[in-house]
């Protein structure tokens, strides 16, 4: 995936998980769920992008 984190404001925290949405400007991308204890990467929910438009961060 080629994305940028330029313009990054929330990474969703709970527990020992945080959710991070990574998106490409105007493409479809995945909230990401990373487990900090283990390291474990999951991929969530797909989100929908607009064209020209990316996600901001997880709140």
């Amino acid at each position: 995936m080629s994305t940028t984190l330029g313009q990054f404001q929330n990474i969703g925290a709970i527990g020992n998980k945080v959710y991070i949405p990574l998106t490409p400007a105007g493409k479809d991308g995945n909230i990401y769920i990373i487990d900090v204890t283990t390291k474990q990467i999951t991929k969530g929910a797909k989100l929908k992008a607009a064209s020209g438009s990316f996600y901001l961060g997880a709140y």
